[in-house]
């Protein structure tokens, strides 16, 4: 398998993160070299240790050549010789009597539209209930220890769904359930599951997402607008946490996790967020603080 990385796309480092966080091709492996009963724990095993070792290697590659790159100069253009211009006689203008102007009455201007500068669209669908269990089967299929990643995912709705319950969300089906009673998601707008599905780098749903949205077209140039960016950067942190840095995390708040999100998500909910920040920022791990401290839009 090949695949072509143009580093200095903007959509480089997601498309690589997706790459190695697919699952696929590990699962039909262990459908060969591993027995049923011990193919989850095969899978789980080796999907942190890819996502924690060879991806975040390749990543820091990514980004020294992003660091790297110098834009091509501009040449100034070169100077020339300034001509003086040349005087002529000034012809003194002659005075005459001044007319008052003749007051009339005063229009008021016209208001017109106020265009947003940016227009949110809803994404809606006819096929709600189809669409959540098509990605409830994907995500179980190919989102192995993704449900820690939805359940922090959805904390950014931590005033309108109890934590109670996102806590013992047990799949996603489950857990975009909780969103329908406070109406963040329904079958007039179902932006904010899109948009969980694509920060989780599950994009192998596009085309059934395609046929059931007919107003969402795709990923390519798709922004999220319903999860904070502070959120966004709580996941891409599990993205490139290394399993020592997990194990540092969980013996400094004396914290046991599942996976690299169900820790963050337990940090965030003991409020330690700020102080992780800031032992990330003592340790000298900037490439870790950088991430969890982007503001970049």
């Amino acid at each position: 398998m090949k695949l072509h990385l143009d580093t200095l796309h903007p959509r480089a480092v997601f498309l690589l993160k997706c790459l190695y966080t697919s699952g696929r091709l590990l699962r039909f492996l262990s459908q060969i070299l591993v027995s049923e009963e011990h193919r989850s724990k095969f899978v789980a095993q080796w999907n942190l240790l890819i996502d924690q070792l060879q991806f975040e290697e390749v990543f820091k590659g990514v980004k020294l050549k992003e660091k790297l790159a110098i834009p091509t100069p501009i040449s100034p253009a070169a100077p020339g010789p300034i001509s003086p211009a040349t005087p002529g006689p000034v012809s003194p203008a002659t005075p005459g009597p001044i007319s008052p102007a003749t007051p009339g009455p005063i229009s008021p201007a016209t208001p017109g539209p106020i265009s947003p500068a940016i227009p949110l669209i809803k994404h809606s669908t006819e096929h709600f209930d189809e669409l959540i269990a098509d990605v409830d089967s994907f995500w179980k299929e190919y989102g192995y220890g993704y449900v820690s990643l939805l359940k922090l995912l959805l904390y950014e709705f931590q005033n309108k769904v109890p934590l109670i319950a996102i806590q013992n969300g047990k799949d996603a089906h489950g857990l975009f359930k909780l969103l329908v009673a406070p109406g963040i998601l329904n079958k007039s707008d179902v932006t904010v599951l899109i948009e969980a599905v694509y920060l989780s780098c599950l994009v192998g749903l596009e085309s059934k997402i395609m046929d059931l949205v007919p107003s969402f077209k795709g990923f390519e140039n798709f922004e999220v607008r319903k999860f904070s960016k502070r959120r966004q950067n709580l996941v891409n942190f599990g993205f490139i946490i290394s399993i020592d840095t997990m194990k540092w995390i969980e013996q400094l708040y004396n914290v046991k996790s599942e996976d690299q999100w169900d820790l963050i998500f337990k940090i965030e909910i003991l409020r330690k967020l700020p102080f992780l920040v800031e032992k990330l920022k003592q340790k000298n791990m900037m490439e870790e603080y950088e991430i969890i401290t982007s503001s970049d839009n």
